[in-house]
């Protein structure tokens, strides 16, 4: 198994998308100065502040388009090159090898979401300097500020973005699902796109139906520091759910689909 993980995490080291989406994080940390410079920042701004503010922006706008290109290569494209055939042709079984594809993208979001974290407290500590408190505040939450003493509040931040690879993964198994319905990768990575598109389309139109889509759960991080425990618990319990249905149905297709010929 763990030369199985090395082979996928190899695969994609070698691609350009990993690093352009590298080098689309480290842009979207620098839009917290931009949006300073423009007086478009209501918050408390430094280097420890910077992380919660941008967690929000890395989840919901970068990391969920990350793993539609990487979820649709490693089955859609693999397909239709011939590589997933390749990959079968050893003593292998598809079960051990979509474990595999799904622990090398868990490490590869866990990476880019510690990556984020460790950019945004240097990009703001360099523009607005220091501070011996992390201030908790997101326009998004009714709750109040809150306010942490430094090594706390900055291991609260950085758990905040570890959790964030829970609802994300869980995304995946379903662009994963998605990828399995078709041969081609480009038309996997557009029917996974719109779904993505009209997941937030209807979450913000009809809110009755909101909790059934994985996208309203990017933000676990940021319900981390929310004090009312029945949003997060009942965010958690909708992640598993996502995560079994989708990985089932994945391991399903996946064992019964002609890829030996």
């Amino acid at each position: 198994m763990k030369q199985l993980i090395k082979n996928e995490l190899y695969k994609q080291l070698v691609s350009k998308k990993l690093y352009i989406f590298i080098a689309v994080i480290v842009g979207f940390n620098f839009f917290g100065i931009l949006e300073d410079l423009l007086g478009h920042v209501d918050f408390v701004m430094n280097g420890p502040n910077l992380p919660v503010y941008m967690l929000s922006t890395i989840v919901n706008y970068v990391l969920p388009f990350f793993i539609i290109f990487v979820a649709t290569e490693m089955i859609s494209h693999e397909y239709s090159s011939g590589t997933l055939k390749l990959s079968l042709l050893a003593p292998v079984k598809r079960s051990s090898l979509l474990v595999a594809k799904l622990s090398s993208l868990a490490i590869l979001i866990l990476s880019l979401l510690i990556f984020s974290y460790v950019m945004s407290v240097g990009i703001g500590t360099l523009y607005w300097g220091w501070s011996d408190t992390v201030l908790f505040e997101d326009p998004n939450l009714t709750a109040a500020p809150v306010e942490y003493s430094l090594l706390p509040g900055l291991f609260r931040g950085l758990l905040a973005y570890v959790v964030s690879v829970f609802p994300l993964m869980a995304f995946a198994s379903f662009v994963i699902w998605l990828s399995f319905q078709f041969t081609s990768s480009g038309l996997s990575v557009g029917v996974s796109t719109a779904s993505l598109i009209l997941m937030g389309v209807f979450t913000q139109i009809l809110t009755m139906i909101k909790p059934a889509f994985i996208l309203s759960y990017f933000s676990l991080g940021i319900l981390y520091f929310n004090p009312e425990r029945f949003a997060l618990t009942s965010a958690i319990l909708s992640i598993v759910s996502y995560m079994l249905i989708f990985s089932f149905l994945s391991f399903r297709q996946f064992s019964k689909k002609d890829i030996l010929l």
